[in-house]
């Protein structure tokens, strides 16, 4: 049953990650899908109408079943449905999100023990904190419908995420090398662990936050954006030796060592024609994304450390002062340093460009300042 489920959500994946959600209220798109994707003709009422049997369906899978897929195709369907998302998060069970956490701490573990974090575990990590912030935030879906997932399980889940915020108070973090922990796990807990507060702590006597979640102060504009997902495709592929074409890669026999391309330096490839085959990953495909990596690929780091290193260089040679009471900058600490950096790259069009992936960051500062 496991691999049926499996095949069944790589469908539901691949094919949400194909449709133009702009042109779905459009009856001529829709004739269009469905000559186009055979699947869609029986998927379309579920996907484009009826939003509330794609969570039922992930939830019930996952929980009996624990196909990993299933949380990926729902977590897809809430970053690109948002028009639909109400009904959606209201037909998630209330025990997913205790089963997320839990499988968190399990993955947190796991790396913790082999200094690093395996790539399907990074993948699996930002999948969840797409259906964390889409459950958590009040500026996504009604308090009531937040209330009907969260309060029952409010005390549990605020104590599973002060273990997870635990595992930021060691020091050991070589394994963390994509930076998973520190700029997109731990920023986008904190706000569910504010969240909870703000809505339930009072009536059930939660406490003050965990130190951790108070040192990553994002309002959650920033934490939900598919920009988030994207840049961890991003770090994936940049630390891969793999030929990024699926069809060369799933063949058998020895390949040629990949060669990065050349505009963005992020994918490889084996063959000449492999960067003209149908591109990489369904959902993050290289033909897609190659102009916008090219032009982040120069001010995002590979690495945690090499971010602090640069960080350290350019704040010497610009005079600037670092907290050292606080120890080490928060997350938009880091991408106010990247948006100093990439105004220094060059450019007025391309800035224009990246200047839009890191928008966020501005929209940050003015709610907290304010």
């Amino acid at each position: 049953m496991n691999h049926i489920g499996r095949r069944v959500f790589l469908l539901v994946t691949t094919l949400l990650s194909k449709l133009d959600t702009r042109k779905l209220s459009k009856s001529s798109e829709l004739h269009r899908l469905k000559r186009k994707h055979r699947c869609y003709d029986s998927l379309s009422h579920y996907i484009s109408e009826d939003p509330r049997s794609i969570a039922q369906t992930t939830c019930s899978w996952y929980k009996v079943w624990g196909t990993s897929l299933a949380p990926a195709a729902l977590a897809n369907y809430l970053l690109l449905y948002i028009a639909s998302i109400e009904p959606a998060v209201a037909s998630i069970d209330p025990e997913l999100p205790v089963l997320i956490l839990q499988r968190i701490i399990e993955i947190l573990r796991i790396s913790y023990d082999k200094k690093y974090l395996e790539n399907t575990m990074h993948a699996e990590i930002l999948e969840f904190m797409a259906i964390l912030i889409a459950v958590s935030a009040d500026y996504l879906v009604s308090y009531a419908t937040i209330k009907s997932i969260l309060g029952l399980q409010a005390q549990k889940i605020d104590s599973l995420l002060c273990t997870i915020f635990d595992f930021s108070a060691r020091k050991e973090l070589a394994w963390d090398s994509s930076g998973c922990l520190r700029t997109t796990l731990l920023p986008s807990l904190g706000e569910v662990s504010k969240a909870l507060r703000r809505l339930f702590g009072q009536a059930l006597k939660l406490g003050s936050p965990n130190a951790f979640a108070r040192e990553f102060p994002i309002p959650g504009h920033i934490t939900d954006l598919p920009w988030v997902c994207v840049l961890g495709r991003m770090s994936y592929l940049r630390n891969s030796n793999q030929c990024a074409n699926v069809v060369c890669r799933n063949k058998p026999g020895p390949q040629s060592r990949p060669s990065r391309c050349l505009k963005c330096t992020v994918a490889s490839y084996c063959f000449r024609d492999c960067q003209s085959a149908p591109w990489t990953h369904h959902a993050f495909p290289h033909k897609r994304f190659c102009k916008v990596w090219s032009l982040v690929a120069p001010v995002w780091p590979r690495s945690i450390e090499a971010l602090d290193e640069t960080r350290a260089a350019y704040e010497s040679e610009k005079g600037l002062c670092k907290d050292k009471e606080n120890g080490s900058s928060s997350w938009i600490d880091d991408n106010l340093y990247l948006k100093r950096l990439a105004d220094e790259v060059g450019g007025e069009k391309a800035m224009l460009e990246l200047r839009k992936i890191l928008e966020g960051v501005d929209v940050a500062l003015k709610r907290i300042h304010s």
